[in-house]
């Protein structure tokens, strides 16, 4: 997995299942999910320590020793286990007030509201929005855009 920067490029990255794919670092870890989807023949194995980084069984021994992104798990694995880690205080979780009991509304009943459905079409022929026709022959649709400029001539002489 070389890292490579091409002039006038961004940072890109071979990919290991086909050495002609060279993608951008920051779209790497898409790439290879699809790319192992396209060539499942070819097992590799995920580095414990970066996921980007694939290898072949026999090695990935010898890249785990090396790996550059290693140094970050090993900083951290060194510092807690030396009491060198950041000391931080133990925080104590602050109590929260108890929620307010529910309102029993029981007045209240959606089902028996006696107002209209909402009808979209109905609204659209009164308003002064643009239809797109549907699945319409050719002459049709100019019936249809015909009808409409009257229908929007009849709304703005309403409006005036």
């Amino acid at each position: 997995m070389a890292s490579t920067k091409l002039a006038g490029y961004e940072e890109t990255v071979i990919c290991p299942y086909n050495k002609c794919h060279v993608i951008l670092k920051h779209r790497f870890q898409t790439h290879l999910i699809k790319c192992a989807r396209s060539y499942p023949e070819i097992v590799l194995e995920t580095c414990p320590f970066d996921v980007t980084h694939r290898y072949r069984k026999e090695d990935l021994q010898a890249h785990v020793e090396e790996c550059p992104s290693r140094e970050n798990f090993d900083r951290y694995v060194y510092s807690v286990s030396n009491g060198n880690g950041p000391k931080v205080p133990p925080v104590e979780p602050t109590p929260r007030p108890k929620p307010p009991p529910p309102k029993n509304d029981d007045d209240e009943d959606w089902d028996h509201y006696n107002t209209p459905t909402y009808d979209p079409q109905k609204y659209a022929m009164n308003a002064k929005v643009l239809r797109t026709p549907g699945l319409m022959t050719p002459s049709e649709r100019r019936k249809f855009a015909d009808a409409e400029r009257k229908r929007l001539s009849q709304i703005d002489r309403r409006q005036q």
